[in-house]
């Protein structure tokens, strides 16, 4: 899923107007989260991309270019931490899905070991 796709996709899923005018109620937090995730997406798509660019200024220069190879380690660890983010909110709103809280789920496992 590259840049253009989570920007369709963030288009309509955070859409808050229209869910006030059609569902005649505010966005609840399912949705806030589901458009939150999508955000992360072009935010990490965004990253990779940088990234990417930086790495290869580095390898393709005759000799060792420090500030592009600290700007690809910058890119994928910022990158990272956006796939945990983005991770942390799309099962979150998962678990919302079915009405279970992270902590239901986690007290569940513990009752069966």
């Amino acid at each position: 899923m590259g840049i253009g796709a989570f920007s369709q996709v963030v288009s309509k899923v955070c859409d808050f107007e229209t869910i006030k005018r059609v569902s005649k109620r505010l966005p609840n937090q399912q949705e806030k989260e589901r458009c939150a995730g999508f955000i992360f997406g072009i935010i990490f798509q965004v990253e990779l991309g940088a990234g990417v660019i930086a790495a290869s200024i580095s390898t393709c220069s005759g000799s060792l270019n420090v500030p592009a190879n600290c700007a690809a380690n910058i890119g994928a660890f910022t990158g990272g931490l956006g796939v945990l983010l983005q991770s942390t909110l799309v099962y979150d709103a998962n678990c919302l899905n079915k009405g279970k809280t992270p902590m239901d789920i986690i007290d569940a496992e513990e009752r069966r070991s």
